[in-house]
């Protein structure tokens, strides 16, 4: 069977240290994740899917083998949804870019 790309859909949540989703604003010092969901809403399985990954411009990368930019493979099963993680803060107050995810 055909794999179609419209059957995943992606998400990405940006939690804050205090439990706040999507800040508006990051805060120097604190620390946040980001989780980029895939949902296979189709029948058929994807394998060796690969997700790029950016923290944003200017902030700093948490964990081992921590990256400002990585790439992740996943498998994803149908009807599961996949979710990938990474951490990073800020070492001072400003305005920084966000790129998106890519599947």
């Amino acid at each position: 069977a055909e794999q179609h790309s419209s059957d995943l859909l992606v998400t990405h949540t940006i939690t804050d240290s205090a439990g706040s989703r999507n800040p508006e604003e990051f805060i120097a010092g604190r620390i946040y994740t980001g989780t980029i969901s895939v949902l296979n809403i189709g029948t058929e399985s994807f394998h060796l899917l690969n997700v790029l990954i950016q923290i944003p411009v200017g902030s700093i990368p948490i964990g081992i083998r921590a990256y400002a930019t990585q790439s992740r493979t996943i498998s994803v099963s149908a009807q599961q949804t996949v979710a990938v993680s990474y951490r990073f803060y800020f070492q001072s107050s400003g305005e920084f870019r966000q790129y998106p995810p890519h599947v």
